[in-house]
């Protein structure tokens, strides 16, 4: 007869004082104990009201369903989920299960359970600036200067975009350590890039050695040269003033004017 959220019923005749307030929706109901699913009705209508019958509705909370055996609201059994106010309680697909003791149903990482107004669910894409991992029941806004990183659409993310040079911890973003780097949204860090003689690597990309200063193939920071003398040749040697030369770059210019390149050994120390 529907109303199946009603847990008990009365009946009375208040006409009009309270009747006269509502339309009739069922004619002739007879119960046969206090719980609502007792009660039946015929097909007839009558214009008495010694039979109308007052519901007493119960709106169970999320997890939860009205029993028509007690009239109360149990929750519900395994596997199953029901939002606020549903009746029945719901299955959940295949390849899910219930979790929040029956409030949602698990999606896969980068979607979110979501309830629909006739109480039917389905798994949906997290909002575009959230993302949701591996292990989390809730799609979550993307730390300040990041953004939901997936590359095919701007929802739907299992973490957020690092910009180059960092990578996503599963919580933030993270400086790569030194002697590895990172492109824009990297989940990871990887070895650093090997520099031209006279360049450097500063996390992201390769830079020429500041004046005064010099490096080797390969080299994560330039060198300053010895007092006394000055970078020549794009960083890659340092050069002394003429009348002195360069033998060990710990022991600087020493007599006549002589060009000196850098050997492993000098870097070294």
């Amino acid at each position: 007869m529907g109303f199946s959220s009603a847990s008990s019923w009365s009946n009375a005749n208040s006409w009009p004082s309270l009747q006269d307030n509502y339309q009739i929706t069922l004619d002739n109901v007879v119960c046969s104990t206090t719980s609502w699913s007792s009660c039946t009705r015929t097909s007839s209508h009558n214009c008495g009201h010694g039979e109308d019958v007052f519901l007493r509705c119960i709106t169970c909370g999320p997890g939860r369903y009205l029993s028509s055996d007690t009239g109360q609201c149990v929750s519900c059994p395994g596997g199953l989920a029901s939002p606020e106010g549903a009746l029945p309680c719901r299955a959940c697909p295949s390849g899910s299960t219930a979790l929040n003791s029956g409030t949602t149903c698990s999606c896969s990482p980068g979607m979110i359970w979501s309830w629909d107004e006739e109480h039917w669910s389905s798994c949906k894409d997290c909002p575009s600036g959230t993302y949701k991992d591996e292990g989390m029941l809730t799609c979550t806004a993307c730390p300040l200067n990041t953004t939901s990183s997936d590359t095919t659409s701007s929802a739907g993310s299992t973490h957020c975009s690092c910009q180059a040079g960092m990578y996503w911890s599963g919580e933030g973003c993270q400086y790569c350590t030194q002697g590895s780097v990172s492109q824009e949204a990297a989940l990871q860090c990887s070895g650093y890039c090997s520099c031209h003689e006279g360049m450097h690597w500063n996390k992201t990309r390769c830079e020429n050695c500041t004046k005064g200063s010099v490096s080797l193939e390969g080299a994560l920071q330039c060198q300053e040269c010895p007092a006394g003398s000055t970078s020549l040749q794009g960083g890659i040697s340092c050069g002394c003033p003429p009348g002195s030369n360069m033998e060990d770059m710990e022991l600087g210019c020493k007599d006549l004017g002589f060009l000196y390149r850098l050997s492993p050994w000098d870097l070294q120390g």
